[in-house]
């Protein structure tokens, strides 16, 4: 299966205006935002600076910058690429037939503001249901996730029964019953982090599947083409195949979308198959 082949997809009308007036137009209607700054911060500086080429600590403020201000900060800067990429994903994975995706749970690690989610509405449409539960450690992200959620709820982005939470961590999702249908897991720019844990992710990541149900689950990881960004993918992999995964897919590729550069993109595809469970009760 190949990924990010250079296709050109346009963002819905609800995503770009929702886009617009959450991230962009909340930036700009600050007060602190005059001349070349953004929130009283030099635009130019803005991605090294705060956002740490998208690594930074955003449970943390920076100079005099909240915690909340350096999410909106990633937003604008960062968030765009993301999900013009995670788009593409979703709409490669269907491959034309949505019925393979409806009714999914997704997983989204390091999920920021909400951006899997998006996307896969985005790629989808409304006429699919999912379960989604973002995962990160950062409030200041989950927040403006949760507001991102309810302002596309609002434009009905979604299906009726599709639900969104998110969580601080893995640990925290009690999902309600099993089931067979597939699972995604996004794990974009999870790696970067230098405080990741690839194993104990991967544990915890194990224990979660087993209790939403035996269905097949994808695992898509997605990054910078840098080495430095990279580094732990291999930990990664191999934990990821000792619990059952195969790898599928990965390479390089660049995605298009609405960015300004067009970039190249580091992606890995990870399968494992739906699991049978047999029944050994005793006839006695």
């Amino acid at each position: 299966m190949g990924f990010f082949t250079g296709k050109n997809l346009m963002w819905p009308d609800w995503l770009s205006s929702l886009y617009s007036e959450y991230i962009v137009d909340e930036i700009d209607r600050d007060d602190r935002s005059v001349g070349g700054t953004y929130l009283g911060w030099p635009k130019d500086r803005i991605f090294t600076d705060v956002l740490e080429g998208g690594r930074a600590d955003f449970a943390a403020s920076h100079g005099t910058l909240s915690s909340d201000d350096r999410a909106l900060l990633y937003a604008r800067y960062n968030q765009p690429r993301h999900l013009d990429e995670l788009i593409e994903a979703f709409t490669t994975m269907q491959s034309g037939d949505k019925s393979r995706l409806d009714r999914c749970t997704i997983l989204d690690l390091g999920c920021g503001p909400f951006t899997g989610g998006l996307a896969f509405a985005a790629a989808l449409g409304a006429d699919c249901s999912f379960r989604y539960y973002g995962v990160d450690r950062a409030l200041s992200m989950l927040t403006l996730g949760k507001k991102l959620y309810c302002a596309a709820q609002q434009s009905n982005a979604f299906h009726e029964e599709t639900r969104c939470e998110f969580l601080a961590g893995l640990e925290q999702i009690q999902h309600e019953r099993k089931h067979g249908r597939l699972t995604i897991v996004i794990a974009s720019y999870l790696l970067a982090s230098e405080s990741f844990k690839a194993v104990d992710t991967v544990a915890q990541l194990a224990r979660t599947l087993t209790d939403i149900g035996p269905g097949a689950v994808v695992v898509l990881y997605t990054n910078s083409v840098l080495p430095v960004r990279n580094m732990k993918f291999p930990e990664f992999s191999d934990a990821l195949i000792k619990t059952g995964f195969r790898h599928r897919a990965g390479g390089e590729g660049i995605v298009y979308g609405g960015v300004k550069n067009p970039a190249p993109l580091r992606y890995e595809l990870f399968y494992r198959p739906e699991i049978a469970e047999i029944s050994l009760e005793s006839k006695s």
